[in-house]
């Protein structure tokens, strides 16, 4: 295992630590399809998000177009209220005006409130649209890569001082620990394998990155 050992490095130099190797228990890496995986990843991730858009767009297009934009309303209605507490000002003798305005004002009100519940709509919608197209293309992945690991590992065991040994893939999984133990989706991927990566952990990591990417936006 001597050639799977890593280094030591300059901390270990400077600490002193005669032994601070670990074994990496890797056997093979699939570059093409991790490279396509993540690019699918990324891909699927930016178009989901800019169809997610549109949609939200086309929503306050069409209500813009009923009754002007949400900006446009509340400036609409402040004129609105501007000119209703002028006409409080003049006393009884405006009394018609004044509830005309009034009138006009609760109008207003309830466009806005209408308006804010369809973008509201739109936006539940659009999540929900995009959920189901991100389990479907999941499942596609899934079945597409079943039982064909990325990354596999070497097949051996470690043995201790007491006696008792581990497997070179319960090896790997302690190196990704927690997330081996508590990550629900790491362990979904590896159903069908016999150890090592699957390929949702793969096109996982390119839909987070630009997930992360989008977020800063």
């Amino acid at each position: 295992l001597d050639h799977w050992l890593a280094p030591k490095t300059a901390f270990s130099e400077i600490m002193g630590i005669s032994d601070f190797s670990f074994p990496i228990p890797l056997q093979t890496i699939n570059p093409i399809d991790i490279l396509f995986l993540l690019v699918l990843g990324v891909t699927f991730e930016f178009i989901s998000h800019v169809a997610s858009k549109i949609y939200s767009h086309k929503g306050r297009s069409t209500s813009s177009l009923r009754g002007g934009s949400e900006q446009q309303l509340r400036q609409e209605l402040f004129r609105l209220k501007i000119v209703t507490a002028q006409s409080k000002e003049r006393g009884p003798g405006a009394f018609v005006e004044t509830s005309k305005l009034e009138r006009a004002v609760l109008s207003k009100s309830r466009e806005i409130k209408v308006l804010r519940e369809h973008k509201t709509t739109r936006a539940a919608k659009a999540v929900l649209i995009t959920t189901k197209a991100r389990r479907a293309v999941w499942c596609g992945v899934f079945l597409c890569y079943y039982s064909i690991p990325i990354i596999t590992t070497f097949e051996y065991t470690i043995g201790d001082d007491d006696g008792t040994s581990s497997s070179s893939w319960n090896h790997w999984k302690s190196m990704m620990f927690p997330m081996s133990f508590l990550s629900l989706g790491l362990r979904i991927s590896s159903i069908g394998l016999n150890g090592g990566v699957g390929a949702l952990l793969a096109f996982w990591s390119g839909g987070t990155l630009m997930e992360k990417v989008l977020a800063c936006f």
